[in-house]
């Protein structure tokens, strides 16, 4: 198995077993529409962002399910403002994720929280807590090598997957950032949920 800065080389990650796509009863607003339906964090007024009155604790499926369209909006502006809106959802920052389908050949975008690391940006590839990878993870494990808008700055990234303390350093921070969230989704699930790096090319 290669390993490069300590971390997991996409191509050297097993394959996840194939399957109907399961129904995920909580959606996920940090896996991109193409992958999941999408949870929107507590609100506030903000420049670029869509802002939602709601907070996670308590949030029932019927509310849940229909933050999925109001997210699909939500990405909807990022990529048709350039950016201009939608760098922001809820307080917490977003960037688009721009792939090409590992069978359709196709390109795919998705809009995920991230967090900093130096230059890098750190997603957290959750799907809600699924059992199987969101789509785009699969895209990358294909072809690493993607762009990346955050804001209208437009970024080429090589992506890799993130283990030991890197993983766990920024695991915790990302959750942070999404209000303890992503711990709910990893308990959803037996696989371990995936942090991907993306690195300026």
């Amino acid at each position: 198995m290669s390993r490069r800065h300590g971390a997991q080389a996409f191509h050297d990650h097993p394959p996840v077993a194939s399957g109907p796509r399961a129904l995920v009863s909580s959606p996920e607003w940090a896996d991109g529409r193409l992958d999941a339906r999408e949870d929107f964090g507590r609100g506030k007024a903000c420049s670029g962002c869509v802002p939602s009155v709601l907070t996670f604790a308590g949030m029932n499926p019927l509310l849940e399910s229909i933050m999925g369209p109001l997210l699909t909006v939500h990405q909807w502006l990022y990529e048709n403002t350039d950016g201009r809106i939608g760098a922001s959802l809820g307080g917490r920052p977003m960037l688009l994720l721009r792939t090409v389908g590992r069978r359709t050949g196709k390109p795919r975008t998705a809009a995920l929280l991230y967090v900093r690391d130096g230059k890098a940006y750190a997603v957290i590839a959750s799907k809600g807590g699924a059992p199987q990878h969101p789509g785009w993870f699969h895209n990358l494990t294909a072809e690493p090598n993607v762009e990346i808008q955050v804001g209208r700055q437009r970024t080429p990234v090589r992506a890799r997957i993130a283990d030991g303390e890197e993983r766990s350093r920024l695991w915790a921070r990302a959750d942070e950032v999404n209000q303890g969230q992503y711990a709910i989704y990893q308990a959803r699930t037996k696989r371990p949920i995936p942090v991907v790096m993306l690195e300026p090319r």
